[in-house]
């Protein structure tokens, strides 16, 4: 029920994005404006609609796992994107926010801990007979935790992005730079590297975080542009 929920939220996204498209691509022809405007306002509806799906589906993500899961985080993404679409960003920067700090104590806090039973994790494995399971049992752990670490890396870099479109001055430049490099922190790790198929976030993220270190004018992330507009009292229609 969750995942159908959400792939309701991500069927109401594409539609929002190619409504939002087709606004841009009119606004170039001579078409009427309030035909603009008609595009304008329904694709903003179904942004609220979409977000209203993911809304409910994190809601029911936390009731079965902690914030520090990949349905959670990947979730939320979602839903604070739909919240800077309708420019309501500061919520969305309030949950990103309050994921990526949860996920990060987590990590810290669990990091002594599983040095402390490595050893006896290592010597559980061992036990297993067979070689291949215990290959399998092992590759699966770190793809877990691969796939963690790069939702929550997922995570800071759309709230670095927000940051810079809500403070678009030296401030935000810095806040993002700074959550920029904690997330490639994030994936360099030597878990993570040692998976396949680990270099387009990580490259992405290094490449924005390079050009917002050498600009301090006109300060945009150079992988994506955002349309936005000025109405931001507005509330998700519940799912």
């Amino acid at each position: 029920k969750i995942l159908n929920t959400s792939f309701l939220g991500d069927t109401y996204s594409v539609l929002a994005c190619c409504l939002r498209h087709e606004s841009k691509f009119n606004s170039k022809k001579s078409i009427k404006k309030s035909q603009q405007v008609q595009l304008h306002e329904e694709s903003r509806d179904v942004w609220m609609l979409a977000g209203g799906y993911y809304k409910k589906s994190l809601r029911g993500w936390l009731r079965l796992n902690d914030l520090y899961q990949c349905n959670v985080m990947s979730t939320a993404c979602s839903l604070a994107r739909c919240l800077q679409e309708i420019e309501r960003r500061r919520e969305a920067i309030k949950i990103l926010s309050t994921i990526i700090r949860t996920c990060t104590e987590e990590i810290n806090s669990t990091s002594d801990a599983t040095n402390r039973n490595g050893k006896m994790e290592r010597q559980h494995l061992h036990a297993i007979e067979s070689d291949d399971t215990r290959g399998l049992l092992s590759s699966i752990a770190i793809q877990s935790e691969r796939s963690r670490k790069e939702n929550l890396a997922n995570c800071i870099w759309n709230l670095a992005l927000y940051t810079v479109e809500e403070n678009p001055n030296e401030v935000g430049r810095l806040s993002a730079i700074g959550l920029l490099k904690s997330a490639i922190t994030i994936l360099t790790t030597e878990e993570y590297l040692r998976g396949e198929n680990h270099t387009s976030l990580l490259d992405t993220i290094q490449m924005e975080c390079n050009a917002l270190c050498s600009t301090r004018s006109n300060i945009v992330f150079p992988s994506i542009q955002r349309a936005t507009n000025k109405n931001d009292n507005v509330a998700f229609t519940a799912a």
